[in-house]
Order: C-alpha cells, then sequence, then structure tokens
C-alpha cells in the first residue's frame, strides 16, 4: 500500500469515528436533561390545602413517602431531583400553604398555583433548606408573603408570577447565602417585592415589579448582585441599608418617589449604569453612606433633587449623567466630606451642585455644567477646603459662588462662560480663586465682604458689564489676572484690597503706559473705575518685553555613547517666568516654569536607535484656558525644532559593521533561513512524492504489457 493511499484512508476511519461517536454524545446529552427534568405526567394535576414536607417525619410528609405519590417523583439527587408539579393549593386562614424543613436534597416546585380562601401566612415557606428551584408558578391571593426563605442555601426563584393582595413577594433572610432570585413579575403588592435581610451572596436579576411600595430592599447584606431588573410605579425603586460590597447595576427605575434609596452604613457597594426616570422627589438619596461608587448612572427628569447626600464621606460619582432635574442636581449636605466628584454631566438643572452646612474637604473636578437656571456651583454654610478643579460652566445665571462662612476653598482652572455672574465670593476667608477663564458673562467676578481672598492667574474677559465688581473692604489681594475685552475692566463700590504682589500686578487691555527698561511692568499707574480711588501701579506689561532662548544644535551620535544631552537658555525680562512645553515626536514629555538665565537640560542617554524630533515652545505669559496647555489672550512665544540621530553601536575595533554584519545580528537573518528551510521540506517531500507515483506508473505498466505477461507465464510453467 502506498503512502498516499494509506494517508487517505487514515483521515476516512477518523471522520467515520467523529460520524460513529457525535451522536452517542448527543444521546447521552439529551438523556442528562430528561433526568434531569423528567416529571409528573403533565396531563394530571392535584389541590391541596396544604402541603408540608420534612426529613424528620415531624409534618404530613417526608421526601420517602412524597415520592411514593402520582404527585412527586424523583430520587432527590443532583441529575434526577424530587419534582412537585401542577399542584393548586388552596390555603385556609393564617396557614402556609407549601411547607419544607432541613432538607438538602435536591428538588424542583414548577407550575404550581396559590390561591386562598382566606389571609394565609406565606405561599412557600422553606426553612434551613438547601438545593431547590421554585419557578413558572403563580401565587395570587391574599397574605402576607409570597415565598420565604430562611436560613437557606442554593435556592432559585425564576419565572414566576406574584400578584395582587399580598403584602410582600419574595423574602431571603436569617443566613440565606447564594440564592437566585430571577425573571420574576411581581405587581400590585402591598409592601416590597423583593427583600434580602441579613442574607449574602445571592443574585437577583432580570426580574420586572411595578404598582409597590418598594421594588427592591436589602437590610444587613453582603456582596448581592442586584442586576438588570426593571422596577415601575412604585414609591422607592431599590432601598439599602447596613448592605456591604454588594453591586447595583443595569436597573431600570421609572415614575417612583425615589429612585434609589441608601441609608444607614451602606459601604463599599458598586451603583454602575442604573437608569432613573421621572422620579417625583429625588433620584439617588443616600444619608450615613461611607466608600461607595456610582459610575455611569442615569438620571433624568426628577421634580426635585437628582442626587442628595446627608452625613456621608468618601464616595466617588464617576461619570454620571444627571439631565433634566427641577432644583439641585447633586446636593451635599450635613457635613458630608471626603467625596469626589469626577466627569459628570449636568445639564438644565435649577443648580447643578450645592454644598452646605459643614460639607467641606469634597472635589469637584473634571465636571460639565451646561443650563442651570440658578446657579452651577454653590458652596456655602461653612463648607471649608473644597476643590473646584478644571469645570466646564456654561449658561448659568450664577456659575460659581462661595459664601457664608465657607472658607479655605480653592476655585481652579475652571471655563465659566455664558451666564449673569461668572465667580461671586462673599463673607469668607482665606480663599483661593486662580488660572480660571471667565469669559462672555454680563459680570465675570463680584467680591462682597471678603478677607485674605487671593485672585490670581485668572483670564477675565468679554464682559458686557463689569470684569470685576468690588464690595470689599479687607485685605483681598488681586494680582497677574488678566482682563481683556470688558466694558468696564475693574468697578470699585469699596475696595480696601491690593494689586500687587512681589512688585506685579495685574495686566488690563486698556493700560495705554510703556515699558521702556523692559522690565515688563508699567511705566506708569493704571487706574481702575468706580467710586473708591484705587490703582495698580505695577501693571503687567508683558506684551513689549522681549523673550528669546538659545537654540540646540541637531545631534547624532550612537546609541552606546554616554554624556550625550540637549542644551537651551532662556533670555526673558518679563515680570513673570516663561512657561515652557518639550515635546518628543509630539508627545509632551516635560514642562514646568522656566527662570531667565537658567538652562534647561535633557539627557539622551536612554534612546534607542532613531531618529527624533524634539520641539521647545516657551511662552512668556501664560493665560489659562479649560484644557491644560492652550493658550490664548496676549502672550510672546518662541519655538525651537531639534533632529537627533542616534546610530547603531560601533564594533570594538571601532570599524562599523558592513551589511553582513547586521544582517546576522538581525532578526530578518531567522526570517530568511525560515523560508529557506521551509521551500527545503516542500521540496524533498514534492521529490518523494512523485518517485513514488513514477514507482507506481511502472509497475502498472509492466503488469500491462503483453510481453510481460508471456514472460511471467513461461516462468510459472
Amino acid at each position: 500500500m502506498t503512502a498516499k493511499k494509506l494517508y487517505q484512508k487514515v483521515i476516512i476511519a477518523i471522520f467515520i469515528n467523529i460520524l460513529l461517536l457525535s451522536p452517542g454524545l448527543w444521546i447521552i446529552s439529551d438523556n442528562l436533561e430528561y433526568q434531569k427534568y423528567k416529571s409528573p405526567d403533565s396531563s394530571n394535576s392535584w389541590e391541596f390545602i396544604y402541603l408540608q414536607i420534612d426529613p424528620a417525619g415531624f409534618t404530613n410528609y417526608t421526601w420517602e413517602t412524597a415520592s411514593a405519590e402520582d404527585w412527586c417523583t424523583g430520587l432527590g439527587t443532583a441529575e434526577n431531583p424530587y419534582i412537585i408539579e401542577n399542584i393548586t393549593f388552596i390555603a385556609e386562614h393564617d396557614e402556609d400553604a407549601l411547607e419544607m424543613y432541613d432538607t438538602d436534597e435536591y428538588f424542583i416546585i414548577r407550575n404550581c398555583t396559590f390561591t386562598s380562601f382566606g389571609t394565609l401566612d406565606q405561599a412557600i415557606n422553606l426553612r434551613n433548606v438547601k438545593n431547590g428551584l421554585i419557578e413558572n408558578c403563580t401565587i395570587d391571593c391574599l397574605g402576607e408573603l409570597a415565598v420565604d426563605l430562611y436560613c437557606c442555601s442554593n435556592i432559585n426563584v425564576t419565572d414566576n408570577t406574584i400578584t395582587n393582595g399580598l403584602e410582600n413577594g419574595i423574602n431571603i433572610r436569617e443566613y440565606s447565602e447564594d440564592c437566585l432570585v430571577a425573571q420574576n413579575f411581581i405587581r400590585n403588592l402591598t409592601f416590597t417585592g423583593i427583600r434580602l435581610s441579613s442574607s449574602s451572596n445571592s443574585i437577583v436579576l432580570n426580574n420586572t415589579i411595578e404598582y409597590i411600595t418598594t421594588g427592591i430592599r436589602i437590610n444587613k447584606g453582603y456582596n448581592h448582585e442586584i442586576f438588570n431588573n426593571t422596577i415601575f410605579n412604585s414609591t422607592i425603586g431599590i432601598n439599602t441599608m447596613h448592605d456591604e460590597h454588594s453591586n447595583y447595576t443595569l436597573n431600570i427605575i421609572k415614575n417612583t418617589t425615589a429612585g434609589i434609596y441608601c441609608s444607614q452604613d451602606v459601604d463599599s457597594c458598586l451603583f454602575n449604569q442604573n437608569f432613573i426616570r421621572n422620579a417625583s422627589n429625588i433620584g439617588i438619596s443616600a444619608n450615613q453612606i461611607h466608600s461607595n461608587t456610582f459610575v455611569d448612572n442615569e438620571i433624568y427628569e426628577v421634580f426635585g433633587k437628582g442626587v442628595l447626600l446627608e452625613e456621608s464621606h468618601l464616595n466617588n460619582f464617576l461619570d454620571n449623567s444627571i439631565h433634566n432635574i427641577t432644583d439641585i442636581g447633586v446636593h451635599l449636605y450635613s457635613g458630608s466630606v471626603f467625596n469626589t466628584f469626577n466627569d459628570n454631566e449636568f445639564l438644565l438643572t435649577g443648580t447643578a451642585m450645592h454644598l452646605e452646612d459643614g460639607c467641606s474637604m469634597n472635589e469637584i473636578i473634571d465636571n460639565i455644567i451646561v443650563n442651570s437656571s440658578n446657579y452651577g456651583i454653590i458652596i456655602n454654610l461653612s463648607s471649608n477646603y473644597n476643590l473646584v478643579e478644571n469645570n466646564l460652566i456654561t449658561n448659568y445665571t450664577t456659575g460659581v459662588q462661595s459664601k457664608a462662612n465657607s472658607n479655605g476653598n480653592r476655585i481652579y482652572s475652571n471655563l465659566i462662560t455664558g451666564g449673569n455672574l461668572g465667580i461671586e465670593l462673599g463673607w469668607e476667608s482665606n480663599l483661593e480663586v486662580d488660572w480660571n477663564n471667565v469669559s462672555f458673562n454680563e459680570i465675570g467676578m463680584t467680591l462682597i465682604d471678603t478677607s485674605e481672598i487671593y485672585i490670581h492667574n485668572n483670564l477675565i474677559q468679554n464682559s458686557s458689564i463689569y470684569g470685576v465688581r468690588t464690595y470689599v473692604d479687607g485685605d483681598a489681594i488681586f494680582y497677574q489676572n488678566y482682563l481683556i475685552n470688558n466694558s468696564v475692566n475693574f468697578y470699585k463700590e469699596e475696595w480696601g484690597g491690593s494689586f500687587t504682589v512681589n512688585g506685579i500686578g495685574n495686566f488690563w487691555d486698556d493700560y495705554f503706559g510703556s515699558d521702556g527698561d523692559y522690565d515688563g511692568i508699567g511705566d506708569i499707574e493704571y487706574y481702575t473705575s468706580g467710586l473708591e480711588p484705587g490703582e495698580d501701579d505695577r501693571p503687567i506689561c508683558d506684551h513689549e518685553a522681549p523673550l528669546f532662548i538659545s537654540v540646540a544644535d541637531d545631534l547624532e551620535f550612537a546609541s552606546d555613547e554616554s554624556g550625550m544631552q540637549l542644551i537651551w537658555k532662556c533670555f526673558d525680562n518679563s515680570t513673570i517666568n516663561p512657561k515652557y512645553f518639550l515635546y518628543r515626536d509630539d508627545n509632551l514629555i516635560q514642562s514646568g516654569d522656566w527662570t531667565s538665565n537658567e538652562t534647561l537640560e535633557i539627557s539622551l542617554g536612554n534612546l534607542s536607535v532613531g531618529i527624533y524630533e524634539f520641539r521647545l515652545v516657551v511662552f512668556d505669559t501664560y493665560i489659562p484656558l479649560f484644557n491644560a496647555g492652550n493658550m490664548t489672550g496676549l502672550y510672546h512665544s518662541v519655538l525651537d525644532y531639534t533632529f537627533v540621530n542616534v546610530t547603531i553601536p560601533t564594533s570594538s575595533g571601532g570599524k562599523k559593521p558592513n551589511l553582513w554584519e547586521l544582517f546576522l545580528d538581525s532578526d530578518w537573518f531567522f526570517f530568511v533561513m525560515g523560508l529557506i528551510s521551509g521551500f527545503a521540506l516542500i521540496g524533498l517531500f514534492t521529490i518523494i512524492r512523485r518517485r513514488n507515483e513514477g514507482s507506481e506508473n511502472r509497475n502498472k505498466t509492466e503488469i500491462d504489457n503483453p510481453k510481460t505477461r508471456k514472460i511471467d507465464e513461461k516462468n510459472k510453467t
């Protein structure tokens, strides 16, 4: 037999075996599924007033006696569980319809109907039970509770319908764990649809709950998963308290009074991608919660407050969308501290964020606030040391307000544009307002009875009435700000503050003095407008001060050479140190302040072989925008491009390697050798195959040749 024929037969044999084995596997699989779900004859049905199963025999059935009845089959194993189905329970007053105690046998309760003559206690009552499935049952009766799991584990409650007249739906409690409540329909109950109390590690998934007081309630829970449930027309969608490390994700909550209500020691939980809409009072209410994360939730159309945080600490709100809120988007109240709000979006709110009553040391960073009918951000009533940084705030009555004994706050690097009043500061001290862009407002900034306030490096421009208006008789300090294209740059009702620090004042676009000595300071004072006399006697005049840098030469060196570096030097007579930005191949690698006559040195020792472009940009007046690094307003800048070529190291003898040596040292050598080896193997296989085919053809020719046959016959004779 030739190699070719042997190869073909092996392939055919393997294919036939696969075909023969596959149906067997299918049969085995089907048999397991059949055993798992084998049930009583579905054409039969039974009626009970109540049914009790207890392996100890203290009730009317044990599993052994129950499985002898027509309405129960199975062996109680995972592969062949006991199955009870097609039973109609008509319970009497103050009774449980189906009770089960102290068993870890596997069982299924399926397709049963529960009704009652009066008010029952529980339709299904399981105590200290494991390994059960309750599915496709209908519970429609008066009573306290549809399903009660007490100290149970590994119980699945799925695809049931629970409606009308009951007080509560499904209750998992008292050290129950590892249960699943999924795809149930719960409607028109008095109190709670699904309740988890003193339990852990359970999953509540894909349930629909409507017309109820509370959709889902967690009390003393740990590590639960509340996922993808839909809750309509309830007073509270989800209520959680004394809960740790649980996950609330992708729940849809509509037409409620409160969407999610968290209270009393909810710690280290995740609230993620929940959708809350049309709440009549509040979207998320949190009281005394700590170290939780609220991320990517959507809170829409709330006729009150989007989020209320009371006495709550160390919570993180990230990437949430809070839209169409009639009152306050996020309200921090009553001593809530150390919370962070990052990258949230506020649209069409009354006030986007309000911190009051001792809410201190919170961070509000990188948020977008658009169309607030009142305030963008307001901080008042002794709320101290909060940080408002890098937010975009547009279309408002007042962009940012900090007042009423709220001390030590910082308003930094925000873009505040398109409102009536950009920033309002009043009746407070020890406040810093710096590097903000306050543009296109009626009034850019208002100061009222403040002291020890430091306002510097802000851009205040395009104000239709005043750039700054003051009612200050304290020691406010206003310096190194840039006032451009305002109807009136600075208007004083009262002013007891200062315009300079370290001999540097402010930049005024309507200053007509000159800077004859190029020191960056105007030669005469700038007089502000208003009722009180006052002047900036050290106005910034950087637009006349020259800026130079030394140019770094292009470099070429081998990668094994040491001590290589680029060196620049700055020459600037302005009052403010220049800002520099150094890029390598369009990637920012270093930036900062640069003092005149100092050198900037960059080590090149870590560069691999290649060609690099270094770009140095220097500004002598830095006007901040919303995104750091963008420049606007009046400034001088210089630019230097330097190219660095790092070559392959020379050999030990000082001779550069030739092309053959480079080839041997590169990955191309292995690639080419691999190709040659591959082609050689293919050629060898082709030669062997052709020789085998030639041998077969010769043998066939000899057999078919008449002369050959005669010789063979003669030899045989």
